[in-house]
């Protein structure tokens, strides 16, 4: 099982490298992009879907450009980080997972805590 974890982790890592690749630094318009492409079109219909129930006039294809860029990076940003925690997950043992009796592990301790082990 640790294999297919790291396997997924790694896919999803190289998908994202690919897709950060092919769409800055390797410019082209025959739209070859893995993930760019499709998010770009699931966003055009989802904004033409929501124009034709808005009353004329209103300008939202002008949000398209700043709202495709964010989903654009966000989704890099999220398959980088899932990937890279599917490969490091079973290195870290049994001793990592959280036990249904324990308290639920506080998000962001070590930043919010200044070094103290334990936040009240």
């Amino acid at each position: 099982m640790d294999w297919f974890t790291r396997l997924v982790g790694t896919v999803l890592v190289l998908l994202s490298i690919s897709d950060i690749y092919l769409t800055v630094l390797f410019l082209r318009g025959d739209q070859r992009n893995l993930l760019s492409v499709p998010l770009s079109r699931g966003l055009w219909w989802f904004f033409k879907t929501i124009v034709r129930y808005l009353p004329p006039g209103r300008k939202l294809y002008a949000f398209m450009g700043p709202t495709l860029l964010v989903a654009i990076v966000a989704t890099w940003i999220i398959l980088m980080l899932t990937g890279f925690a599917l490969i490091y997950w079973p290195a870290l043992g049994p001793e990592s997972k959280w036990k249904p009796e324990q308290r639920p592990p506080i998000l962001l301790q070590p930043f919010t805590t200044a070094g103290f082990p334990y936040l009240p």
